[in-house]
């Protein structure tokens, strides 16, 4: 195999091919995709099908093609050579793939199968390392460089007996015609149907439904622009007997997301109502939950930024035996509100210490305590601030009153 300069590839136009092939035998209907190890694609009214594990001589691989009436495929312009390309990779084929071209007649020219003169347009890529007479004059197309490379498939006797060379197996692209099954009619002139993708027997604007209605996908039996849906109703997606707008619920009800069996407006609640959002023994930001953890409202037993809470921590309202900026907490600790025995800045507390207000026994700067010591005066104005929801943050304090700004 010489090398030669790689240059600019001029279309030529090609004749017909495959005039004995049917339809059926060429480019099956509704398989257009991969079945077992053959993959089809169509670019230009033309059928092309990958043999991506079937690794061959490039005779035995013309011979397979024109057996079904086709050809090794031609890719004589660079559209068609980079859809061929594009095909590779999406069924990922690892090494390159016999087209219909070779030199054999004659060194240096190639040719098409179909006779015509191949000129260079900048993607070949001879010499793949071996000497002039190794025999390389077959070409496959290259996925990894996107390169037309030569390949053995001339190796004779006597180079075989003085070379230790043999002939290169590989994968391959046949085409076929389908100019006459998108006109109706197969090459024999008889009447077929024009193709479909995937759908059988579908109706409206459906892909690859079996029997579906409406604009569904991938549906069976589907109604109402359903996704993957089996016998749903009403757009949901991926559903089982679903209804009303329910994204992969079971039988569920309401505008419910994964729910199981749920009510209302539930976000992935098991059997919820009202709203709520991931609720029994869930975490984070639970409403009404029971076991719950992280800013739950009204739990028992919960912790951060509960409301309520019995044997919360940190930041609960009216909580029993609650630490860290309750409120009207029973022996709470930090900055609590109405407190009994609380430390820290607590409100009408009993007994407690540092900035209290109307505490009995208190220190520090509490108003109308008993038994207070320090800047004793005559309470706080009215607190009302119609306006300022501090939600779990709470008001701010400004000498042991509480003031219109949030923590």
């Amino acid at each position: 195999m010489v090398l030669f300069t790689a240059g600019l590839l001029v279309l030529v136009l090609s004749t017909a091919l495959g005039t004995h092939a049917t339809i059926k035998a060429s480019c099956p209907q509704n398989a257009i995709h991969v079945v077992g190890t053959r993959y089809f694609g169509i670019f230009k009214n033309t059928c092309y099908l990958f043999m991506t594990y079937d690794k061959v001589l490039y005779e035995t691989a013309k011979g397979k093609c024109q057996k079904d009436g086709g050809t090794l495929a031609m890719p004589k312009t660079k559209d068609v050579n980079d859809f061929l390309l594009q095909e590779m990779k999406r069924v990922r084929a690892k090494t390159a793939m016999w087209i219909g071209m070779n030199d054999k007649a004659k060194e240096g020219t190639y040719v098409w199968e179909d006779g015509t003169e191949v000129k260079s347009w900048g993607n070949m890529n001879h010499f793949n390392g071996y000497l002039f007479f190794a025999g390389e004059d077959c070409m496959a197309l290259n996925p990894e460089d996107e390169d037309w490379h030569d390949y053995k498939c001339s190796v004779t006797g006597f180079q075989a007996a003085i070379w230790p060379l043999k002939n290169d197996k590989l994968p391959f692209i046949c085409q076929f015609p389908i100019v006459d099954a998108r006109e109706g009619k197969d090459s024999f002139g008889q009447v077929v149907e024009p193709f479909k993708k995937k759908g059988q027997g579908d109706k409206g604007k459906d892909s690859q439904g079996q029997g579906d209605k409406g604009n569904d996908t991938q549906g069976q039996g589907d109604k109402d622009n359903d996704t993957q849906g089996q016998g749903d109703k009403d757009n949901d997606t991926q559903g089982q007997g679903d209804k009303g707008n329910d994204t992969q619920g079971q039988g569920d009800k309401g505008d419910d997301t994964q729910g199981q069996g749920d009510k209302g407006d539930d976000t992935q609640g098991q059997g919820d109502k009202d709203n709520d959002t991931q609720g029994q023994g869930d975490k984070d930001n639970d409403t009404h939950g029971k076991g719950d953890k992280d800013n739950d409202t009204h739990g028992k037993g919960d912790k951060d930024n509960d409301a309520h809470g019995k044997g919360d921590k940190d930041n609960d309202t009216h909580g029993k035996g609650d630490k860290g900026n309750d409120t009207q907490g029973q022996g709470d600790k930090g900055n609590d509100t109405q407190g009994q025995g609380d430390k820290d800045n607590d409100t009408h507390g009993k007994g407690d210490k540092d900035n209290d207000t109307h505490g009995k026994g208190d220190k520090d700067s509490d108003t109308h305590g008993q038994g207070d010591k320090l800047q004793v005066n005559d309470g706080c104005p009215s607190f009302n601030c119609p306006n300022l929801d501090c939600g779990m943050e709470g008001f701010k304090m400004s000498n042991g009153c509480q003031i219109c700004e949030c923590n």
